[in-house]
């Protein structure tokens, strides 16, 4: 046994303190307990995965993120905006809100005819929704999609953080679209 500068007793083995060897694995398992009560608590919150767990599930569709827009209920604006950006048209995520809404407003029917309000039957009336999603801080949805693809005239790729199997594509319905924006869906029961 020896004593170190602080009079603690450590062994040496084969010249090599031992101390921190020690507390190098005590720091390990810290760590390792850190990460078991991390998964614990999202477990417990149904909280299933981490910002890193969606990221590896996009990138194993073949595909990497690189524009993340806050999740404030703009964020579906806001990566419209910069996709958008990169095609030459150039819109704030506020405009292009409400370019959306006017769009909406303007049209209501589907290319069959059919009342886009059916999709949010959970809303009083078509103008209830048009006002509930005009407003800031509101996150975006299909329809705001199906818009946006038929006024700029665009292939909308949803790449989903549910997989392949929930990734979609929204069309223009009347046209041959010009590009095709790519836009991840980080699935966090917002939208």
């Amino acid at each position: 046994m020896n004593l170190n500068e602080n009079g603690a007793k450590f062994r040496t083995c084969a010249g090599r303190d031992v101390a921190p060897l020690r507390e190098e694995k005590l720091k390990q398992k810290a760590g390792e307990i850190d990460k078991q009560k991390r998964k614990i608590h999202r477990e417990k919150l149904l909280i299933p995965m981490e910002s890193d767990d969606y990221l590896k599930i996009i990138k194993d569709q073949g595909y990497e993120l690189v524009h993340n827009p806050p999740g404030n209920g703009n964020c579906q604006f806001a990566a419209l905006a910069y996709q958008l950006r990169l095609i030459g048209i150039s819109r704030s995520a506020e405009t292009l809100r409400e370019e959306i809404i006017r769009n909406l407003k303007i049209h209501p029917l589907d290319e069959d005819g059919f009342s886009l309000y059916e999709w949010v039957p959970h809303f009083q009336s078509w103008p209830d929704y048009l006002v509930h999603i005009a407003q800031d801080h509101t996150f975006g949805g299909q329809l705001t999609l199906f818009a946006a693809a038929n006024l700029f005239n665009v292939n909308i790729q949803i790449v989903s953080s549910l997989g392949a199997g929930a990734s979609h594509v929204f069309q223009p319905t009347s046209s041959i679209p010009i590009a095709t924006l790519f836009l991840g869906h980080f699935a966090e029961n917002h939208g």
